[in-house]
């Protein structure tokens, strides 16, 4: 599936079929970002148990050409649009980090809070993951690389394909969020 328009471009997109749950059964589809004022990284997963599906990755490249408001407003309707779809039940985000560069920190948290706005009128729950948390839920390694990462990600979820870099760290913090959350329902959690 590839949208585009004059704003926003996917550069990368992917879907594979997967089962549907049956009258009854609970599933948990959890969309991970990776947020950028640039590309952001999306990535979709479900749960039946403690096993990872991949429903749908992108990455979408926001035009420079677009004012901040307009790359805010693009996101939230792409969102929105995948949300529905896919039916996302949670929404993991990379905890923030400050950076040296006040103004890059800035946009980061625009986008940031772009995403949390659509989470929230969408009714969609949200929760922060740490890059450390992602990297030792899906490598055992703190300190794994983005390409370390990216291949647990393809071997957890079967893809064959190489990721752009984005939608894999996306899909990262997706699993990373639905295995700490089927851990917490195992243990009687929410």
């Amino acid at each position: 599936m590839t949208t585009t328009s004059r704003r926003y471009t996917p550069i990368s997109t992917s879907q594979s079929q997967t089962w549907k749950p049956s009258e009854g059964e609970r599933l948990l589809v959890v969309a991970g970002i990776d947020p950028g004022s640039r590309v952001t990284g999306i990535g979709i997963v479900s749960f039946n148990g403690s096993s990872p599906a991949h429903l749908y990755h992108c990455t979408v490249r926001l035009s420079e050409r677009v004012d901040f408001p307009g790359k805010c407003e693009l996101l939230h309707s792409e969102l929105k649009r995948i949300f529905g779809e896919y039916g996302v039940t949670l929404c993991a985000l990379e905890r923030a980090f400050v950076s040296k560069n006040a103004a890059s920190a800035l946009k980061l948290g625009v986008i940031r809070g772009a995403v949390l706005l659509t989470c929230a009128l969408s009714g969609v729950e949200t929760l922060e993951i740490s890059p450390r948390e992602v990297k030792l839920s899906l490598t055992g390694y703190g300190n794994a690389d983005k390409y370390q990462v990216r291949g647990m990600v393809s071997r957890l979820l079967g893809i064959g394909e190489e990721i752009p870099l984005d939608a894999s760290d996306a899909l990262a913090i997706a699993i990373s969020a639905g295995f700490q959350r089927m851990s917490n329902l195992g243990k009687g959690g929410i």
